[in-house]
């Protein structure tokens, strides 16, 4: 099955047309390293995902300073689209046809948003996906990137059953939103792409390495370290071109011109049962997979930016 961008479709639609419960999905900030880094390791135009509130509004989780807490670095915010629009990115709109499976997903927004505690964003679930995406990489040899895969799913599996649900990056917040599950084979991008430019080994991937397990409890730290060390054996440069994509996103500027990346046709996978070894921990959904889910629409559409 394969899925490709066409740049000559687009569907541009106004802010009334969306209805809450559906997926809304954002093109990266142009020049933003770990947005772009995304797309190219995901294969898709976009690096953000959110649920849609009504009007102009989106819950999604990313990283953000909170200002009565600077020690709180994101987690499950709720935002109006200028937002992004005021970054130089677009928003499209996935319809969710069901009403039903909408309305579910704003309940379970409320268990997981509480007014006082919008939860955490979680930094090693997001290297954990990007890790396992580019274990497709082209130049990698089958045996290592299968080592690497499975390291990856069985870190992300440490989060699974864990009472405290709260911690999400943004696809993984929809996914578990609209209570959706996908396999393994649904991970897999369409055109594997290298993590990014090739680098030396040096300072900065130690850094990476600690920061992130310091961020996890004991199990879940152990889980991420295994996965480290298989990483550094097979993907030397990961870590290093990784950590500089992160440390450079806070203060990358963007040109003001949004960027057009066409509008996704998926080619939808069917839906059914699959073996239970075959599901894909929460933890590694992607925005790509939310396009190819076959409860979302078949067609993506701009939101048209409110003019002044």
């Amino acid at each position: 099955m394969t899925c490709h961008l066409d740049h000559t479709s687009d569907v541009v639609i106004d802010l009334d047309r969306i209805q809450p419960g559906d997926v809304l999905l954002v093109t990266p900030m142009p020049g933003e390293p770990l947005g772009e880094m995304i797309t190219r390791l995901d294969g898709s135009g976009f690096s953000h995902s959110g649920i849609a509130l009504g009007g102009d509004g989106v819950a999604s989780a990313h990283l953000s300073f909170c200002r009565s807490d600077p020690f709180d670095i994101g987690g499950v915010r709720a935002d109006r689209l200028s937002h992004f629009w005021e970054h130089g990115q677009q928003v499209y709109r996935l319809p969710v046809p069901s009403a039903d499976r909408r309305a579910a997903a704003l309940d379970r927004l409320a268990e997981v948003r509480l007014p006082d505690d919008d939860g955490r964003f979680c930094v090693p679930k997001l290297m954990i996906v990007a890790i396992a995406l580019a274990s497709f990489g082209p130049d990698l040899a089958p045996a290592d990137a299968a080592r690497v895969r499975a390291q990856a799913i069985e870190a992300a599996r440490t989060w699974d059953g864990v009472a405290d649900r709260r911690e999400f990056f943004c696809a993984e917040l929809v996914a578990h939103l609209h209570g959706a599950r996908f396999t393994v084979e649904d991970l897999a991008p369409v055109d594997p792409q290298e993590p990014g430019p090739r680098t030396r080994e040096g300072f900065l991937d130690t850094v990476l390495v600690r920061s992130i397990a310091f961020l996890a409890d004991a199990e879940r730290k152990a889980a991420f370290e295994e996965l480290a060390v298989v990483v550094e054996q097979v993907m030397p440069t990961f870590f290093d071109r990784s950590a500089l994509d992160i440390l450079l996103s806070p203060f990358a500027r963007h040109d003001g011109a949004p960027v057009s990346r066409g509008r996704r046709k998926p080619h939808k996978r069917p839906a059914g049962r699959a073996p239970e070894q075959d599901w894909l921990p929460p933890a590694l959904v992607t925005p790509r997979m939310l396009l190819d889910a076959a409860w979302t629409g078949d067609q993506v559409e701009r939101v048209r930016e409110p003019a002044d």
